[in-house]
């Protein structure tokens, strides 16, 4: 899937965009609004943008994950090279305990991800901090030629801010 951006002035705006969005076959839980009014938001009936929508927590667990898999590898690899503090270690207990590396690793990824805006929206802090509304349409392969070409023939106020993958990517800078 690909999640689409667009930047608009106005709510009203982005409500017919919503309404248009379903008759090209894009549901409500594929659209998703960023701004600074979340009561305007709610009172159009539109869906804000979720807590991972909003926050790297996807892309900080991808990393914590990573960071887990590095440690409980050399640990499983040292632990079974070594006898630390004289005691040997067993295969399964050295599995056991690298998973335990590898959860923990990704959970408090996770949470320091919550501390974080989206590497996504980042870009487009500066025009939500204005007033302006993100819009973020996510489609499937078919649903991106129409939606590109209903917006552009009926919502030219909303500004196409480009596309990117719905995957989060870890190594993203």
């Amino acid at each position: 899937m690909k999640q689409h951006y667009y930047l608009t002035d106005d709510i009203n705006s982005v409500e017919k965009i919503a309404e248009d969005l379903h008759t090209i076959d894009i549901d409500d839980d594929h659209i998703h609004v960023v701004g600074l009014d979340t009561d305007a938001i709610e009172e159009h009936h539109l869906h804000t943008a979720r807590v991972i929508d909003e926050t790297d927590i996807v892309r900080s667990s991808e990393r914590g994950l990573l960071v887990g898999l590095v440690f409980g590898v050399l640990f499983a690899v040292l632990g079974s090279m070594f006898t630390p503090f004289g005691i040997e270690v067993s295969g399964p207990s050295l599995v056991m305990i690298t998973v335990f590396i590898v959860g923990l690793c990704t959970y408090w990824g996770g949470i320091i991800g919550t501390y974080f805006e989206n590497y996504r929206i980042s870009s487009f802090r500066e025009a939500i901090q204005q007033g302006k509304y993100l819009l973020m349409v996510d489609t499937e392969a078919g649903q991106e030629s129409p939606l590109r070409s209903m917006m552009g023939k009926q919502h030219p106020e909303a500004k196409w801010m480009g596309k990117d993958s719905t995957i989060a990517n870890p190594f993203h800078a």
